[in-house]
């Protein structure tokens, strides 16, 4: 009984100081709303980025020969990987793989030449927006190549190289497409081209120099990963998830992360302070109230479980609000993106990423946000409490 008139008199009292309850109901809304939000946005982002580099990278891990990744080398290439092939077809966990076989060589016309990456696609595989049909022909270079050796679309390339059993290797290919890639290095120096145009020219048949897997749940990633492990040689061969093939770029996600957890910290001493600044002129308002009541016989506790069902009553109040608008956010804009237009669109494109801005709808978000704004005002609401539990008496009536 005493428990249900406290939370009575604590709901009524919500309107007593309708400003002073809207403070409290407002600051912990608009935090929970916009650290849900702008992380949801953030995390948006980094999924878009993961997709748009497993696209580059034509998959979420590699099987690569031991070395590979470090040289770069004909001697680190895989002659025949058909008991590969044949492990990854009774794996239901990926859902497609492909090949691709690549090496250094020389390019060359007339009295320039250059050394470059040759990278051989396979048929109907998409590398870099570049796109080989069946049985077709020629080989794609970036523009500052095209411009150093002084070609362009329909003219010759001369490629030099070794092949997998140590002979010179050479070969007249056409200059289907020239094209200029956002990344200067491979503008400088990659050369795209069928795997097995790539193949004739090292001299074997079934050679590829990494197999990328895409699987169905991006999750399953490092479990994915271990389960090959166990059953290829370790010595011969390792796997490579996306996010060590592309390890240069790590320290910008991290930048991006550690930017987002200061934002979400200064929200938070937002919040913390703005309540700890309410919490204390509730109390410094109605110590006359509180002395009051406790001189008529009503016992301290009652008095600090009130002002406690009070501070629980606004803060659900604005949590439950922050959560359902962030919620309703998060699951509009993640499906129906924000699409992007203009320069910054075009600049997104330009490095394979698509312009739009999608927010995560990953329930993780908003519970952790809703579990730390309740730790900040569980902690915050413990000095007006104390303070009540010291309450002078004689003080609080004469204030």
């Amino acid at each position: 009984m005493l428990i249900i008139n406290s939370c009575k008199i604590a709901w009524r009292n919500l309107s007593r100081n309708s400003r002073r309850s809207l403070l409290t109901i407002v600051a912990t809304f608009m935090t929970v709303f916009l650290s849900t939000t702008l992380e949801s946005l953030h995390v948006g982002l980094w999924d878009n980025i993961v997709e748009n580099e497993v696209r580059f990278l034509s998959g979420h891990l590699a099987i690569q020969k031991q070395g590979f990744q470090r040289h770069r080398s004909v001697e680190f290439i895989i002659e025949d990987p058909s008991e590969i092939y044949l492990l990854l077809d009774t794996m239901s966990e990926i859902e497609k793989y492909n090949s691709r076989l690549e090496f250094t060589l020389l390019a060359a016309w007339e009295d320039k030449s250059r050394p470059c990456m040759l990278s051989g696609i396979e048929p109907n595989q998409t590398f870099k927006n570049v796109h080989f049909k069946n049985d077709e022909k020629g080989v794609w270079i970036g523009k500052n190549l095209s411009q150093y050796l002084g070609v362009q679309t329909g003219d010759s390339l001369i490629l030099l190289g070794q092949s997998m059993y140590g002979t010179n290797s050479s070969m007249m290919q056409q200059i289907i497409e020239v094209s200029q890639n956002p990344i200067p290095a491979f503008d400088r120096q990659l050369i795209i081209a069928p795997i097995d145009m790539a193949r004739n020219f090292l001299d074997s048949e079934k050679a590829v120099s990494s197999i990328f897997l895409t699987i169905h749940n991006a999750n399953e990633l490092e479990t994915i990963k271990n389960k090959i492990l166990e059953v290829l040689p370790a010595e011969e061969f390792e796997v490579l998830s996306w996010k060590e093939m592309l390890s240069g770029r790590s320290p910008v996600f991290k930048l991006r992360s550690f930017g987002m957890m200061i934002f979400k910290g200064i929200l938070y001493f937002i919040l913390g302070f703005t309540l700890l600044t309410t919490f204390h002129m509730i109390v410094h308002e109605r110590t006359h109230e509180f002395g009051l009541l406790t001189a008529l016989g009503m016992k301290r506790k009652v008095v600090i479980l009130i002002q406690g069902l009070e501070i629980l009553y606004s803060s659900i109040i604005g949590i439950f609000l922050g959560s359902l608008i962030s919620l309703s956010f998060m699951l509009i804009f993640n499906r129906y993106p924000i699409r992007i237009t203009g320069d910054l669109a075009e600049a997104m494109i330009k490095f394979d990423n698509e312009p739009i801005i999608r927010l995560s709808h990953n329930i993780e978000i908003l519970l952790n946000n809703i579990i730390t704004a309740v730790i900040i005002i569980s902690v915050v609401s413990i000095f007006p409490l104390a303070r009540i539990m010291r309450l002078n008496i004689t003080k609080a009536l004469n204030n």
